[in-house]
Parts: C-alpha cells; sequence; structure tokens
C-alpha cells in the first residue's frame, strides 16, 4: 500500500541543522499491522508527520498505491491517510462539542453540508467503538481517558481512511485500557479491512499486535522484518537491548537488560557510520564506517555482526 524511500527530515534551528530522519526506507502491505520502535527522540512522530504531509520532506518519495505523495495534496488523497494522536485530551477542542468534532472533517472534506446530512454516517462510525447518539451532546472533559481515545478512533474512520496511523495511542492510559483499545482496533481492522502503522515503544504490545517491525534509533533503521523472527532472532545489538529491557511474564523471572547508558548522541551531529555505536557493547572500529545492509529473507538489519549469541559468547571468554 505504502513505500517510503530515503525518507529524510533536516530542521534548521538557529545556526544548527537537526537532523530529525535519515534515509528511512520501509514499507506497508495492504491488510498488516506495520510498527514503529524506538526511543524518544528517534524520529517516530517526524515520519507520521511527513507521512501526513504536515511536514514537508527534505528528500526522499512517498509512494501510495503506486503513486508518487507530494507535499500539496487533494482532498481525497488526505483522506486516505489519517491518525490518531497520543493524547486524546490535546486532540480535541475542549469547546467543541463531540458532534461538533465530528461533523468537521466531513464538512472540511465537502462530503456533508449539514449535520443533519451527516448524522446517520456519525452515528454509524460511533456503534463502531461501541458508543451511541448520546456523546454526541457531550464535551470531551466528560469522558474517560479510554472513551476519549476511543472516540479518536472513530473520528479518524468518519472519512474512510486506507491507512490509519497510530502515533503512540497506548502511553497516556493505564494497563487495562490499553488492552481495551488493543483489542478495539484489531476488531476494527479486520471489521473495516484496515492497514495500520503503530508508533510505539512498547514492545509488549507489539509483540502480539503487529506483522512488521521496523527499528528505528536517532532518524535511522536499524532493524526490521516479522515479528515472530525479529523478537526470537534480533540481529542489530540495539533491538537485543530494547528486547532485554521488556519486563518478565513471570515476577519470579530474573532478566538483566543490556546496559547502553541513557545518553542518546545528538542529532545535530549524529555518529557516523552506525549510530548506535557510541553506546553499543560490541562496538569495534570498523562500526564509524558505513554499514551495509544484510540480509535473510524478508529480515534486514545494518550491523557488521551475523550472529549476536555467539559473539556475546566470544566476548565473555
Amino acid at each position: 500500500m505504502i513505500e517510503v524511500e530515503n525518507l529524510t527530515k533536516y530542521f534548521k534551528v538557529g545556526t544548527q541543522v537537526l537532523q530529525a530522519v535519515r534515509g528511512v526506507d520501509f514499507t506497508v502491505n495492504k491488510g498488516e499491522t506495520v510498527a514503529i520502535v524506538g526511543e524518544s527522540g528517534s524520529g517516530k512522530s517526524t515520519i507520521a508527520n511527513l507521512l501526513l504531509a504536515l511536514e514537508d520532506l527534505t528528500a526522499g518519495k512517498i509512494i501510495f498505491e503506486g503513486r508518487p505523495l507530494t507535499d500539496k495534496r487533494t482532498r481525497e488523497e488526505k483522506r486516505e491517510i489519517q491518525i490518531v494522536f497520543q493524547d486524546p485530551h490535546s486532540s480535541f477542542n475542549p469547546r467543541m462539542k463531540i458532534k461538533e468534532a465530528f461533523f468537521e472533517p466531513l464538512y472540511v472534506q465537502e462530503i456533508y453540508k449539514t449535520f443533519s446530512e451527516a448524522k446517520p454516517k456519525i452515528l454509524e462510525t460511533l456503534s463502531l467503538i461501541g458508543m451511541g447518539e448520546e456523546a454526541l451532546e457531550r464535551y470531551p472533559h466528560a469522558f474517560s481517558g479510554g472513551q476519549l481515545q476511543r472516540l479518536a478512533i472513530a473520528r479518524a474512520l468518519l472519512l474512510n481512511p486506507k491507512l490509519l496511523i497510530l502515533d503512540e495511542p497506548l502511553s497516556s492510559l493505564d494497563i487495562s485500557l490499553q488492552a481495551q483499545i488493543v483489542q478495539l482496533l484489531d476488531q476494527l481492522k479486520k471489521q473495516l479491512n484496515l492497514t495500520l502503522l503503530f508508533i510505539t515503544h512498547d514492545l509488549q504490545i507489539v509483540r502480539t499486535f503487529a506483522d512488521r517491525v521496523v527499528v528505528l534509533y536517532l532518524g535511522k533503521v536499524m532493524e526490521m522484518g516479522e515479528t515472530k523472527t525479529l523478537f526470537q532472532h534480533p540481529r542489530h545489538p540495539y533491538t537485543e537491548a530494547l528486547l532485554s529491557s521488556i519486563p518478565p511474564q513471570n515476577p519470579w523471572e530474573k532478566r538483566d537488560p543490556i546496559p547502553i547508558g541513557d545518553q542518546l548522541p545528538s542529532p545535530f551531529d549524529p555518529p557516523s557510520g552506525c549510530p548506535f555505536r557510541t553506546r553499543c557493547p560490541y562496538v569495534m572500529p570498523v562500526c564509524s564506517n558505513p554499514i551495509p545492509e544484510k540480509k535473510e529473507g524478508s529480515h534486514s538489519w545494518w550491523c557488521i555482526l551475523d550472529q549476536l549469541p555467539e559473539v556475546r559468547h566470544w566476548l565473555s571468554n
């Protein structure tokens, strides 16, 4: 459905240049869920903004269903990609009732001219998230965080998008609500034949929800592949470090996270070669050189190492 080639975004900050996204390539196939994971500052949300044309590209291409998308898009093109933001409270205008928040995108897109015309469509969409007409006359503050995130999902679905971007949609919710939202998204994906791009740092949810994973670090892709393969056999040290930080499901199980330090290098002056080399436990002098892509089937990674367990055993001895 969507193919991203050499996606690049630099921001000028005073006299310096912040390199937010640097030559990112990935694809999202129709009907699948692709997760983009990484620490804060890795460029995940910037990629979402570029796909939505909320930011202009510095370089690269976005191909959607075989046609290039530019920064200037038609109404129809804008409808095809929608987003659910991280904080449901800040994504709604507190002075607008839910009926006004839902009618606004339909009016702006010139699909309906009056609320009475749009009401059947709005009620149909509300039913998808288990809510009824009584929600329309209430203001956002009258809803809990979980209810409001459901409404945010419904609002994004009003325009019948083909690709739904979810930018950390669970981070502001407690664990029980997170499970409910994930279940709802899975149900909607099957019911509406949706394609999802899931941006998150929660690897526990990624393990059960995503078909494929793209691991991002300092604006570059470190590794990507099918979820099961990537979780069972990570090939990049950064992926391995991320996975080691997942809390064990058994509280009596002991698991020591791989120490990589807390200091993320500056995006104004990222390291040469592998950007992770300043924190990598396996770093070698050659890591400062450009790192070629390695591939095994649909699994790709950018590291000079092939088998992390063997290298770890060698280093420990």
